[in-house]
């Protein structure tokens, strides 16, 4: 066949990439990259796999993980230079190479290590052989890129979650494009973003609490904006509104999460948004920034810093969250869970536990 076996798809398939999705099944806790590169040169079909990142100067990228061949032997060959798999992360699309010198005149393939539009590098595998890479091998390796890029933030959270100090960072967006900043601007007012939920492959619903602008003038703004629809007004205030509105090309907020950070606050004033999260602490966030500017335009770096968690126990965290509550709420909030309120399916309705107590 093409890709120098007889085999058929199944086989082929079997053959080319299986090793790569057992090793990241394997990988548990440890580092999924280094571990799907070790899996993918094991197999007969490639001399070499790799995996490449964004350099953290901008220009040419950083060998994340190798095998079959040294790091530094990549370097010399003028791997980190730049070639297919620098468009690969660019375009989001797999680019094949054959006669280079980097892969040594052999068939080679890089494809995107990528999940929910963020590319965390890509996946490179060196032929052992002269047969082209065909097509069932291609999607089957597109497949593993997509798993390693959902590996890859999956990792990034894990990290987080456990970290005893995390690196926070700052950015800031003044396009006029944007909605926030536009609406922010215009209506002299403060948005605060409570939330954030993908609606489908490339939109977000924004959860929003406006301050000092009434729900009709920030749905003028939302008709003047492109990309920008389905205003929906949850409750209005004295003073403002809270609100939601479906964002056609997904948010700044959304972008971050999927890079593996928790979004601890968000807010536009005075035609200026300004988004603050936290990474696991190490993490090279150039290609994070990089990424975002490339999805959203005027987006900056404002700061980086490094900063220690606070230990919080977890009588502290129920105490914090009782203290939140009047008794009423506090009871009508243990009613409903000890009446099966919140089971599935539900023990009770919330009639029924309003009647249990009388209200």
């Amino acid at each position: 066949g093409d890709g120098g076996s007889d085999d058929g798809p199944a086989e082929r398939v079997e053959s080319v990439a299986l090793p790569g999705f057992e090793a990241l099944a394997d990988a548990g806790s440890s580092d999924p990259v280094p571990a799907v590169a070790a899996g993918l040169a094991a197999a007969e079909r490639w001399a070499e796999a790799w995996v490449v990142c964004r350099a953290v100067g901008g220009d040419g990228v950083d060998v994340a993980a190798a095998a079959g061949v040294d790091a530094e032997a990549l370097a010399d060959r003028g791997v980190t230079a730049g070639g297919p798999w620098v468009d690969a992360m660019t375009d989001g699309a797999p680019a094949a190479t054959d006669g280079r010198q980097e892969t040594e005149g052999r068939p080679a393939l890089a494809v995107p290590a990528a999940h929910e539009g963020v590319v965390h590098g890509a996946l490179c595998v060196v032929a052992a052989g002269e047969g082209r890479i065909d097509e069932t091998e291609r999607r089957a390796l597109v497949a593993l890129g997509r798993c390693l890029g959902r590996a890859i933030t999956a990792d990034r959270w894990r990290e987080l979650l456990h970290s005893d100090a995390v690196t926070e960072v700052e950015f800031h967006a003044t396009d006029d494009g944007a909605f926030l900043a536009r609406a922010s601007d215009r209506l002299d007012c403060r948005i605060e973003v409570a939330s954030t939920v993908d609606v489908d492959d490339d939109a977000s619903r924004a959860y929003l609490s406006v301050d000092g602008a009434r729900p009709q003038d920030v749905a003028v703004v939302v008709e003047d904006t492109p990309g920008v629809s389905d205003f929906r007004v949850i409750e209005t205030r004295e003073d403002g509104c809270s609100a939601s509105v479906r964002l056609a090309d997904g948010s700044l907020v959304r972008g971050l999460i999927d890079h593996g950070a928790t979004v601890r606050d968000a807010s536009a004033a005075d035609g200026r948004v300004r988004v603050v999260a936290d990474f696991p602490e190490g993490t090279n966030v150039r290609p994070v920034a990089d990424g975002l500017r490339d999805r959203f335009a005027d987006v900056r770096l404002a700061s980086k810093e490094s900063v220690a968690r606070s230990p919080r126990t977890e009588s502290s965290l129920r105490d914090g969250v009782a203290d939140r509550f009047t008794d009423r709420q506090w009871a009508a909030l243990s009613a409903a869970y000890h009446g099966g309120y919140f089971d599935w399916p539900r023990g009770s309705t919330a009639e029924e536990v309003a009647d249990a107590m009388g209200v």
